[in-house]
């Protein structure tokens, strides 16, 4: 089909925006990319670099050898696995049941959902409770805090509601209980949404550093990989860090240390999404349904 001229004119306008917008998202990662590749010399003599003339895979090598990291790796990853099936579990459940027209009181609980979306009880409230749950300077207070978003319940439950009813009623009939169904059929047709939400909250989890600032004050081997890479990006001065890892040999630029902790922060994210990204945009579009 021939495109009207001003049809024309808002794909271009599309495309260059669209082209506009990733380039201010990709641009500075590859130039932190490129930077954490730099030698002493070369970033001595241009500062950080898109393109390094000499790359090298040094300052990797370093920060790969030293225990903190791979602690901190590992910090990292067990409270994405385990935070993001806790999240999933509360918030499947909390939106199957909010999905019900039959529930008793359904309105009140939603009601009571919505506001906690909108209003907080803030820092020092969070804190005091926390502490004396006897959360603090354990994983668990980087778990339970965040155990559910009210957003990722809600969009959890359009999509419940796009289910058929014909099908639940059927289970009915033939004796299955309410959660015999949840299980056998909501769950199964639900698998896009729950790859969304699943994604939604590895990567809040991976990427959070502070609720682990706050509540990890004595148990610094807790700490995960964001709040290592704040340590180290804050930093003014990471030369102590420099020689603690070379043992006196050539020490790689400071900024390049900070631009390789971010690059081996952001790298697994970053090859895990495309895997999903399909279940991402479809459970979106059909989460978005409302019921």
């Amino acid at each position: 089909m021939k495109l009207s001229l001003g049809d024309r004119v808002v794909s271009i306008a599309i495309i260059i925006i669209m082209a506009l917008l990733s380039a201010a998202f990709l641009l500075p990662f590859l130039l932190v990319v490129g930077s954490s590749l730099l030698t002493p010399g070369e970033y001595a003599a241009r500062g950080m670099a898109f393109l390094p003339r000499h790359p090298t895979l040094d300052t990797y090598k370093i920060l790969l050898v030293g225990r903190e990291i791979w602690i901190a790796y590992g910090v990292s990853a067990l409270r994405t696995l385990l935070g993001t099936v806790m999240n999933i579990v509360v918030s499947a459940m909390l939106a199957y049941g909010i999905s019900k027209k039959d529930l008793p009181g359904r309105n009140i609980f939603i009601t009571l959902l919505f506001i906690t979306m909108i209003f907080n009880g803030g820092l020092i409230p969070n804190y005091i409770i926390v502490s004396n749950l006897k959360l603090t300077d354990t994983i668990w207070c980087m778990l339970l805090p965040n155990l559910v978003n009210v957003w990722n319940v809600f969009v959890l439950r359009n999509f419940f509601n796009t289910i058929p009813e014909e099908l639940k009623e059927a289970a009915t009939i033939d004796g299955a209980s309410q959660g015999r169904i949840f299980r056998m059929i909501v769950l199964p047709l639900s698998k896009p949404a729950l790859a969304t939400i699943s994604i939604y909250y590895a990567v809040a989890h991976w990427n959070s550093w502070f609720d682990a600032a706050i509540y990890l004050n004595k148990r610094t081997e807790l700490w995960p990989l964001q709040l290592i890479v704040r340590k180290y990006v804050q930093s003014a001065d990471v030369n102590s860090l420099q020689s603690a890892l070379v043992g006196g040999a050539q020490r790689p630029p400071g900024m390049s240390v900070k631009c390789a902790v971010i690059v081996l922060v952001s790298l697994p994210m970053l090859l895990i999404y495309p895997f999903l990204q399909k279940y991402f945009v479809k459970g979106v579009i059909m989460g978005s349904v409302k019921g």
